[in-house]
């Protein structure tokens, strides 16, 4: 090695290095080194163990000179001899490649845990859906829920990694029909059962590498909450007057969830193979898995909450915890005291995270991807508090612009702009014809709305039927896609429950429209340029920018605008060169946004 830079883990971890390998043979495709006999070696970059060799699948080649950079674990080659000989085996990242490559000649741990989920899973598919479909029988609302607590019993025996999709699937009311699933469901959110306490404290002396009396002046006798993936303790450090909420992993769970999304990717690739589906079943579940690994790294989500709260603790009504001393599967963060929803002032809460999640996805980039019921709480002073910061997701900033320039589209009823709008999103390939595709468009969002009116979009009836128009048109639903719509339904679904005439596009429409007029970014200005100005004769459509303005101060969203007369249409280049007088009763915009129409 040429370096090789040590990072200490937990007590009986294993140390991590990174080494650069230079090997001055060039005439093979794999690059082979000897290792101690007495040492193995495990890496998520393309490296394969083989005994004491290892072999390197991926390199870059300079001259006669091959060379690559990987990182690699060492540990006692007697730890764990079993599991590894078993092919148990624990990786740092989601690679689909390795964790493919690994299972495939490993299928023991494949069997057992397949055993482990289709026993459950079967039982209760005989004992419900096949028994109603044979013999038709129509249940009601008593029997319904009984089979949903089925459910619920056998994906909490199928473990973590299909607990946490039920939990995913109480969310979406457009997947899951039945509201008496749904509720049955959502109960997945904060009634797991726990593992033992003695385990919990154990994994937390191991972690802090002294008996917990040491570290604590209070910790709570037994858990306050178990989830999915881990539970969590009262606690206050010593020589500290705060409370903290120390959270513990579930023992087992980083084993068990490559083998499950293993199996889950295997099943998602058949059945897009053999059902034709358009949509990329396949990627869907890739984006989970990265999404499930990050969760399973409280290192990582450690940094995930203090990076958002650097970039969204200051906004007003938003409260989100300090994170403390953490390792990989033991992390402490700030004690909030609050209550979960439902809440009273539903709406106004629901505000107050709407408006924060629409900065997170369209002005920082970096949401949080899992703001259920469970993740939020309401403060006594009226706050909203974030918890949970295992599942973020991030948006590149000209995918931002993007999402903002068709928002702006749809809400003006631009079709035309609205599906090359797709074409940039990635719903659609690059050389997709468009006409057919605009009065798709058109008829998708239109019923998508409860009245037929743009106000009344309904984001669980849009997913649906976008959904549906992937069976049937070119239009493909991109990864990222399900992580930024799911983020909205929730908050939509809370507010729903206050009040069922909430509309997330009202509560977003005037964020938008403020971004519009004051972002001197180009994409926002063209964006701007094209909804403003009729391109067909260059002429400003007053009407447009009047009701920007007037809802981007007002928070109002008025779709129906009146037809606007000869006296306000100005021709666009003289009103940046030649100075053609305004009409007196013509709303004049902001600075920017006249900035933005000259340019």
């Amino acid at each position: 090695p040429l370096s090789s830079k040590p990072d200490m883990g937990l007590q009986n971890e294993p140390r991590r290095h990174e080494c650069e390998i230079t090997h001055g043979n060039n005439s093979g495709n794999t690059i082979f080194f000897v290792l101690p006999a007495h040492n193995i070696l495990r890496s998520n970059h393309g490296v394969q163990i083989l005994t004491s060799e290892i072999r390197i699948h991926r390199c870059s080649r300079t001259a006669s000179t091959a060379r690559a950079r990987l990182s690699m674990t060492v540990e006692d080659q007697n730890s764990n001899t079993w599991s590894k000989w078993l092919g148990w085996k624990e990786f740092e990242r989601y690679d689909v490649l390795v964790i493919s490559e690994h299972y495939r000649n490993h299928l023991v741990p494949v069997i057992w845990r397949l055993i482990s989920i289709l026993g459950p899973a079967g039982l209760w598919i005989l004992q419900a859906p096949a028994i109603n479909l044979l013999f038709k029988r129509q249940l009601d609302d008593e029997q319904t829920r009984l089979q949903a607590k089925a459910l619920v019993g056998a994906l909490t025996q199928m473990g973590p990694t299909f607990v946490k999709i039920g939990q995913l699937l109480s969310n979406r009311p457009d997947v899951v029909k039945n509201p008496i699933y749904l509720d049955e469901l959502q109960t997945l959110q904060d009634k797991v059962a726990p593992f033992p306490d003695e385990q919990a404290k154990q994994m937390i002396e191991d972690a802090y590498k002294a008996p917990i009396s040491q570290v604590f002046a209070y910790f709570s006798e037994t858990n306050v909450a178990a989830a999915s993936l881990g539970q969590v303790y009262k606690a206050k450090f010593k020589n500290s007057d705060e409370f903290v909420a120390v959270k513990v992993q579930r023992p087992g769970v980083v084993y068990t969830a490559s083998i499950d999304l293993f199996i889950l990717r295997f099943f998602a690739v058949f059945m897009k193979k053999q059902l034709k589906l358009r949509s990329d079943l396949p990627g869907i579940i890739d984006e989970y898995g990265k999404q499930l690994f990050d969760e399973l790294n409280y290192i990582k989500e450690a940094q995930n909450c203090n990076r958002f709260r650097s970039l969204y603790g200051d906004i007003p009504g938003i409260v989100v915890p300090k994170a403390y001393e953490t390792t990989k599967q033991v992390i402490a963060l700030d004690w909030i005291d609050g209550t979960y929803a439902p809440w009273e002032d539903g709406v106004r809460m629901t505000s107050i995270g709407i408006q924060c999640s629409l900065k997170q996805l369209l002005e920082k980039g970096f949401f949080h991807l899992d703001p259920h019921s469970k993740n939020l709480l309401r403060t006594p002073d009226g706050k909203l508090a974030y918890l949970d910061f295992g599942m973020m997701g991030e948006l590149s900033e000209q995918r931002r612009y993007d999402l903002l320039a068709s928002m702006i589209h749809l809400v003006n009823k631009d079709y035309d702009l609205l599906a090359e709008d797709f074409v940039k999103l990635d719903f659609l390939p690059p050389d997709t014809d468009l006409k057919p595709i605009v009065s798709i468009l058109k008829e998708t969002f239109i019923g998508s709305s409860d009245s037929g009116k743009l106000q009344d979009l309904n984001f669980g009836k849009l997913t649906k039927n976008m959904a549906s128009l992937a069976r049937k048109t070119p239009i493909r639903l991109p990864p990222y896609y399900s992580l930024v719509i799911r983020s909205l339904t929730i908050l939509e679904g809370i507010a729903l429950k206050s009040d069922p005439n909430f509309r997330i596009i009202n509560e977003a429409y005037p964020y938008v429209t403020q971004r519009l007029l004051n972002d001197p970014s180009k994409e926002l200005v063209d964006a701007l340029a094209e909804i403003v100005i009729d391109q067909s004769t260059g002429k400003v459509r007053w009407n447009r920018l009047r009701n920007l303005i007037v809802d981007g101060k007002m928070g109002r969203l008025d779709l129906v605008a009146p037809k606007p007369t000869s006296s306000r249409e100005v021709t666009a280049l003289p009103l940046a060169r030649n100075a053609t007088k305004i009409p007196s009763n013509a709303l004049v915009p902001t600075t920017a946004a006249v900035s933005s129409i000259s340019t």
